[in-house]
């Protein structure tokens, strides 16, 4: 996992590959509330009421939190 911060909010980021090998920006400290887990820095999407695997945090997608997130969304 790669440490940054953000472009635009400036709030401190890791970087982790998803499952498809994108890279995606994280939150940088684990959220009780996060809906992923990261296993080997990769990524992974746990079902809302699921537990994560022991020994592992749960994480947040920055997206989900910047609030400039809707500038860096591509156009389609």
């Amino acid at each position: 996992m790669n440490g940054s911060e953000c472009n635009s909010c400036k709030a401190p980021i890791i970087w982790v590959r998803t499952a498809t090998g994108k890279v995606m920006p994280v939150d940088a400290r684990p959220a009780e509330d996060g809906n992923m887990v990261i296993d080997d820095g990769v990524a992974r999407v746990i079902a809302k009421g699921e537990s994560p695997p022991v020994g592992k945090l749960r994480w947040k997608s920055h997206f989900a939190t910047c609030p400039a997130a809707q500038s860096f969304r591509k156009k389609r």
